[in-house]
């Protein structure tokens, strides 16, 4: 730093070797704060960014040779507990045409996660992606299990659009998390969106599970229209999920909408007897619903006919 120091009093340029070294050698003692606070001074004067000059990275691309002394930084950063920079300076990177290895990426993830960050790690794996490296299946598992517990529902839904889309293979317990974090962040369209994509794509959630979550959230509009889903996809075999959503819906002064899904029931086929249509019927009459409230009526007495016979 001295020997610096007097090149910048005598207006001698370092060269952009120069830069490198000794950023690298303070990280490699752990003078991460020292090392940060030369990166910001470079950044602020245009060196690490301009076209001409003593340009660090830009010198040590064209020697082809991997970029030791941003990476010892990128970490240290890390290491020493300062997210931001190492996330920034990994941008820089990108913008200098310099693309990390697989290894450098991995590395940044993992402190990412061990720092509790798991945003930053979510958009160091994008990047990842874009720079055309493939991260194993388990790296993108360890992010969204991040995201769920963390909260970062609309984060942990993008990921999951990414593995979907890239056909990573998708863990049902997590998928079934996701959707569940983003209903109880209010995120309702993305949620629909994402159960819509995963069976599209020949995967699944566990779809009791979302379901019965909703119930117990007293959001039945929502839980129906997953019945509905579920009936299209031929899932959904439990009677009592059935009767709880009616019921609930029906007590919710919705009437319609519990008929709605009823109706679907009988279209789709579904034969079985449920406990809840005199609630329904009920509901319909006091809506004013006379025909559907007919329509209820007649199943019952069908029902009870199948019985006696």
């Amino acid at each position: 730093m001295e020997v610096f120091e007097k090149m910048n009093e005598l207006r001698v340029p370092p060269d952009s070797a120069s830069y490198s070294i000794l950023i690298r050698r303070l990280c490699e003692d752990g003078e991460f704060g020292r090392a940060e606070e030369m990166v910001d001074e470079l950044l602020k004067k245009g060196v690490l960014l301009c076209d001409d000059g003593c340009t660090p990275l830009a010198a040590i691309q064209e020697r082809n040779t991997r970029p030791s002394s941003i990476q010892s930084f990128d970490l240290g950063t890390l290491q020493g507990g300062t997210p931001q920079p190492g996330f920034d300076l990994l941008v820089l990177m990108l913008r200098r045409d310099f693309v990390p290895d697989a290894e450098t990426y991995d590395s940044l993830i993992q402190c990412f996660l061990q720092k509790n960050e798991p945003t930053f790690a979510y958009k160091t794996i994008e990047k990842m992606l874009k720079s055309s490296h493939h991260p194993r299946t388990s790296t993108f598992h360890t992010i969204l299990t991040a995201l769920i517990k963390e909260g970062c529902a609309a984060d942990a839904a993008s990921l999951l659009i990414t593995m979907v889309n890239k056909k990573i293979r998708q863990n049902i317990n997590l998928s079934t998390a996701t959707v569940i974090a983003l209903f109880k962040s209010r995120i309702k369209d993305t949620a629909f969106h994402i159960v819509g994509l995963i069976y599209d794509n020949g995967f699944c959630i566990r779809m009791e599970e979302v379901i019965c979550f909703l119930c117990k959230n007293r959001r039945f509009v929502e839980a129906k229209e997953l019945l509905i889903f579920s009936l299209e996809k031929h899932q959904m075999e439990d009677n009592d999920i059935y009767s709880t959503v009616i019921t609930g819906l029906c007590k919710s002064k919705r009437a319609a909408e519990a008929f709605s899904l009823y109706y679907e029931m009988t279209e789709k086929g579904k034969q079985t007897k449920l406990n809840c249509l005199s609630d329904l019927k009920l509901a319909l009459e006091s809506a004013s619903l006379s025909n559907e409230a007919a329509f209820v009526s007649k199943r019952m007495a069908r029902q009870i006919e199948v019985i006696s016979n």
